[in-house]
């Protein structure tokens, strides 16, 4: 049995209503995970900046060695360990 002109409309109805959800939710996530990666950058400057700070303050703890011997091992890919006695 053919499908009558009003529920074929509402068929595309609800089509477009959930297409046009479906879009809105994907940019609010895609805003989201942007939002997220410039407070990680934020957090990153800001720690690389307050060590500066340290190392060219001459008696902050960032600035006074107290080691002899470092040792730097791989321990695979983006990962390596840096041991200091």
């Amino acid at each position: 049995m053919a499908k009558k002109k009003s529920e074929i409309d509402a068929g595309k109805g609800f089509k477009r209503i959930y297409f046009v959800a479906s879009a809105i939710w994907i940019l609010a996530w895609v805003q989201l995970a942007k939002q997220l990666e410039r407070q990680n950058n934020m957090q990153q400057s800001q720690f690389l900046f307050e060590l500066g700070q340290q190392l060219l303050t001459p008696q902050a703890p960032a600035s006074l060695s107290k080691t002899n011997t470092c040792t730097i091992r791989p321990l695979g890919t983006n990962t390596t360990t840096i041991n200091c006695f």
